[in-house]
């Protein structure tokens, strides 16, 4: 999750003069950051659009979304997040290993369509002969071969026993970018109540 927090901390004027975060001053930075939000959201969903990771289905794209806003007596936070099962490990990175199975099976270019996606999965092309033309298929070299009529013979996946992920840090790098934002849309709803107040 990435988090954008308003918290008084160091300003010994406004705590003098407020004691705590007014309602006033909570209500503007609640609203300050729901905007920031969908701001951010926006920021991230651009960078899973092509320029950090090829967007295949837009599955994780779409699941970026805020979270509740939470409110302490000095500090106001929200955030956002994803619930795809997926975003962690292109988030940070990691090794991804088989769990049910001996080997991962990583699709290669004859079952996926133009957009990266795979059209069925080793199992389905194993117990059900007939996806995608394939009449048969065997094991070499850690690679499963589809057969079609004929001679045709094509590798469809590669066997792996772990495949490394490249963190890509979409959720950082998207907030980082929004800094500069984040910091005047919070510094003014302070100021904005702080002169009202005056």
């Amino acid at each position: 999750m990435a988090s954008i927090s308003a918290e008084v901390v160091g300003l010994d004027e406004l705590k003098l003069r407020f004691g705590q975060m007014t309602p006033r001053l909570k209500q503007a930075l609640r609203d300050a950051i729901a905007i920031l939000q969908i701001n951010v959201t926006a920021r991230v969903q651009s960078l899973l659009s092509g320029e950090l990771l090829r967007n295949r289905t837009g599955q994780l794209r779409s699941s970026i979304h805020p979270t509740d806003i939470i409110e302490t007596e000095t500090s106001v936070t929200g955030g956002i997040a994803t619930n795809t099962i997926y975003a962690r490990i292109n988030e940070l990175g990691g090794v991804i290993r088989p769990q049910n199975a001996q080997f991962l099976t990583v699709p290669l270019a004859a079952v996926l369509t133009a957009n990266g996606v795979t059209r069925f999965s080793a199992r389905e092309i194993i117990e059900s002969p007939g996806q995608g033309g394939y009449i048969g298929t065997f094991f070499r070299n850690n690679v499963l071969f589809g057969k079609r009529g004929g001679a045709d013979i094509e590798p469809l996946f590669a066997l792996k026993s772990s495949v490394t992920i490249t963190g890509k840090h979409y959720m950082q790098q998207g907030l980082e970018s929004m800094h500069g934002e984040i910091q005047d849309r919070l510094t003014a709803s302070v100021m904005g109540v702080v002169k009202g107040e005056s």
